[in-house]
């Protein structure tokens, strides 16, 4: 609770999305007569759809973010049954997969449009890390969000 004269509170909110981490698919055209039409791809609408349930959750019921926003990824991607040992499970470490860690920032900044923040564009801040999940522990996406001051 603030007082009068007092900045007010600033948010944050965590949450994690459960699944291994999706990287966002460009968007295909297809040429219509003498027009071109551009379709976003099925996978990226039913993975934004699916973190949007998540990501309000989270929210509470609480409207969304009107300022600029730090947004923190931690991409976790299930660690491989080729490299799991039995006699010393393998930690958590940096990956070095084929999903592109700007387009799986990008899928995680849509996916928030009109429900963590009102619009993509009010993220001033990211960072974003890739790694590979202890040996049994679930792939996941986590996310936070930081509102920022003036």
């Amino acid at each position: 609770m603030t007082l009068p004269g007092e900045p007010p509170e600033k948010r944050t909110i965590v949450l994690s999305i459960p699944g291994e981490p999706f990287s966002l698919k460009r968007p295909r055209a297809v040429r219509v007569g003498a027009f071109v039409r551009i379709h976003d791809p099925h996978a990226n609408a039913t993975w934004k759809g699916n973190a949007a349930l998540f990501m309000s959750s989270a929210m509470a019921g609480q409207a969304p973010l009107a300022g600029p926003v730090a947004l923190e990824v931690c991409a976790y991607f299930s660690c491989p049954k080729s490299q799991e040992s039995k006699r010393s499970p393998r930690p958590e470490r940096w990956s070095m997969n084929a999903k592109d860690l700007d387009n799986i920032v990008k899928a995680v900044g849509d996916a928030g449009n009109g429900v963590l923040w009102l619009d993509d564009r009010q993220i001033a801040s990211v960072c974003a890390r890739k790694r590979v999940a202890a040996q049994g522990q679930p792939a996941r996406t986590e996310i936070v969000v930081r509102e920022l001051g003036d």
